[in-house]
């Protein structure tokens, strides 16, 4: 059964089970089902049809939901799109895309074309006023259900084509690890133009759960409220947003008993953070989720429990297994047992819009199974569990010396009081290997950033060391919620242009060298 036909089913077996709610309007399943038709029929009505595509900016709402399954429902390809995007960046997708129209809030400028259908979110409830709710188109597993263009972090961002058959593939390969019951309850923190969103928000309606959406900015406060109000047992939040929450949720554990599951994603998972929830709450269960865009969602995955928990000074937590509807494979592995992950199956994404040489150059074929390359550097430990090793492009070459950035970065990530880490090469002609750190105190002094050397002297070769060390406080994130590493590098060549061996704190704008 696919995504866009689920709601029949849900409004049929419990239609005044809520659906979904943003805090000012919420839906059961059967007002999201008849809504939805609506849509579907409003959009066919305007010249949408089977194979047709539809930008729809990903508003944090239920409107933004009754979008996304109308436009299913009629059989086209919705393509989510940033709210803060640029006019530029707009108008390169909107022009690659050639959808047959827009639907959303508009806050940016755009050249209106004369085939082309835009449908504010704020009149949407006066539009399908008198629009029927009869049924709708069922789409064809092979079509494409969405069109999601990725953040941009490994290059020019690329329209990922997914089908509905692949969806599907995915919620049934999660019922088996993130499971549910009746009562449970969503709470959605990711946002929808990002792939993350597939397992926070689509997996459980899916499954025919509840789907609270967080505010765009998910403070602390009011999400820990909203996490105690509606009962929430599983929730998804990228690392950078679980460290924004955990001090008020280990403050708050009396506000947090009823969560069972937290998934994480985008980033290499916070060790330290994770242990301290694990110790604190004694039947949750963390799992550490890997997938690219391209293979759907989540694609490997890793329960946490309290017991199998690593210990701070033993190691990384691994990625974990394939689910069942993932093969994965390394290829060009070398002596220490590293190779680059390749996924396969179900998941697979169809195609990078109207980009096949950029598609043909991430696919292999082995054995006669088509292959995705992720470019992500993985080996297996002991236990057949993949681990994350960095990405090819963090292999470098410096002064003669093959360096892997992300060694320094695991030794980094280790050292008391490094909270989190990224280590990046900067451009230029000296290029310098930086380290920026990010830590619980207020500022690093001088002599913080020293013990810091120190220690790490201990752990990596002496041509591995970082010349420069940044403090920060708020990593630049993408749109993914990733961390933005070109913007490190820029602070890098404004900051730190001729100097050597030194540190730089964004609290006092002060450059030290460290002998």
């Amino acid at each position: 059964m696919s995504l866009a036909n689920i709601l029949t089913k849900w409004s049929k077996k419990s239609p005044n089970k809520l659906a979904i709610t943003d805090g000012i309007k919420s839906s059961s399943f059967s007002e999201l089902e008849s809504q939805s038709n609506k849509m579907s029929n409003h959009l066919i009505s305007l010249g949408v049809k089977k194979g047709s595509k539809v930008i729809v900016v990903t508003d944090k709402s239920v409107d933004f939901l009754v979008t996304i399954f109308g436009v299913m429902k009629a059989g086209a390809t919705y393509v989510p799109i940033d709210p803060d995007i640029s006019d530029e960046r707009f108008t390169v997708i909107n022009k690659e895309v050639k959808p047959s129209g827009i639907i959303g809030n508009i806050v940016w400028t755009y050249e209106s074309k004369a085939n082309q259908f835009f449908i504010n979110y704020d009149k949407l409830e006066t539009v399908l006023k008198d629009v029927s709710d009869d049924g709708y188109t069922n789409p064809n597993p092979m079509d494409i259900a969405y069109t999601m263009y990725t953040s941009g972090a490994t290059g020019l961002p690329k329209g990922v084509q997914i089908m509905h058959h692949s969806l599907d593939a995915f919620f049934n390969a999660m019922k088996e690890v993130y499971l549910v019951d009746n009562e449970s309850s969503f709470l959605n923190t990711l946002p929808y133009h990002f792939d993350g969103s597939i397992v926070d928000t689509f997996y459980p309606l899916f499954m025919g759960c509840s789907v609270v959406i967080s505010p765009k900015v998910p403070l602390p406060d009011r999400t820990v409220k909203m996490i105690e109000k509606h009962k929430i047992t599983h929730m998804t939040a990228s690392v950078s947003t679980l460290k924004l929450l955990s001090q008020e949720i280990l403050s708050n554990p009396d506000k947090f008993q009823s969560v069972k599951y937290i998934m994480t994603c985008t980033e290499v998972i916070d060790k330290e953070l994770v242990n301290e929830l694990i110790e604190e709450f004694n039947n949750i269960k963390i799992i550490n989720g890997y997938g690219p865009t391209e293979a759907t969602c989540d694609a490997i995955l890793y329960v946490i429990s309290k017991e199998n928990k690593i210990e701070k000074d033993n190691g990384e937590y691994p990625i974990g297994k394939p689910l069942n509807s993932v093969k994965a494979k390394l290829i060009n592995i070398n002596e220490q047992g590293v190779g680059e992950l390749c996924l396969a199956g179900e998941q697979l994404f169809h195609s990078y819009l109207k980009q096949p040489i950029e598609t043909q150059d991430v696919i292999c074929i082995m054995d006669t199974t088509v292959y995705y390359k992720t470019g992500d550097l993985c080996s297996i430990n002991q236990t057949g569990d993949y681990c994350f090793e960095g990405r090819k492009a963090d292999v470098i070459k410096l002064n003669g010396q093959r360096i892997q950035l992300n060694q320094i970065k695991n030794a980094l990530s280790s050292i008391y009081g490094v909270t989190s880490c990224e280590v990046v090469l900067s451009e230029g002609e000296n290029k310098e290997i930086c380290a920026f750190i990010d830590s619980k105190n207020e500022a690093l002094k001088l002599d913080a950033f020293k013990a810091i050397k120190n220690k790490l002297v201990n752990t990596v070769p002496k041509h591995m060391m970082p010349s420069i060390f940044v403090q920060v406080r708020d990593w630049p994130l993408l749109p993914s919620q990733k961390v933005n590493k070109n913007e490190l590098i820029n602070l890098v060549q404004t900051k730190l242009k001729s100097n050597k061996n030194t540190y730089f704190s964004q609290e006092n704008k002060q450059l030290c060298q460290i002998q």
